[in-house]
């Protein structure tokens, strides 16, 4: 299980570093954008930067979800849960969690199966026609990643014996409070 837990890791580490260099990327393309529409004006900035940085902003927040889930960062609302025992919220954590990766599976179902129609349609950029399909399937593979992730700790639930909490969380403290 441990072997099986590290690789999962491993592989949403890589979508968090591609998420870091989309990022990185987008910074300086927009640096350049902003840069030419103010310092060349006959040029007008890039083309199609508008819809090329949307297009990059779903590469750069899909591909850091499954990280987040890792880091049990997501936001969670269990206010009823926490009125169960130990071992029922960690029965109920693993039944959310496997729904969750339900639906997380059918989004990159429907993802992929829409690709073929987005190059059918030739659906892409206003200007340059840069092609949308590859976002689309890069979306839909970070969200499996995230999916599967989810689906190891839903399996992982059902075996502990303590709560998890996630990070930064303090329920001492949130007790006080």
């Amino acid at each position: 299980m441990a072997k099986v837990k590290n690789f999962i890791y491993l592989l949403d580490t890589r979508l968090c570093n591609v998420a870091m260099v989309t990022m990185f990327f987008l910074m300086c393309f927009t640096t350049i954008d902003v840069l030419l529409r103010k310092f060349v004006p006959a040029i007008g900035g890039i083309v199609d930067s508008v819809d090329f940085t949307n297009y990059i902003l779903v590469v750069l927040i899909f591909c850091g979800f499954a990280y987040l889930e890792t880091q049990h960062g997501h936001i969670r609302v269990d206010v009823l849960v926490n009125l169960f025992p130990k071992k029922m919220q960690n029965v109920l954590e693993g039944i959310m969690m496997i729904i969750a990766a339900l639906v997380l599976f059918l989004t990159a179902y429907a993802f992929f199966s829409t690709i073929a129609s987005t190059i059918a349609a030739h659906k892409g950029t206003t200007v340059i026609h840069f092609p949308q399909w590859p976002f689309e399937l890069v979306a839909g593979i970070a969200i499996l990643f995230y999916g599967v992730t989810v689906l190891f700790h839903g399996i992982e639930a059902f075996g502990r014996k303590e709560v998890v909490e996630p990070a930064g969380c303090d329920p001492e403290k949130a007790a006080e409070a």
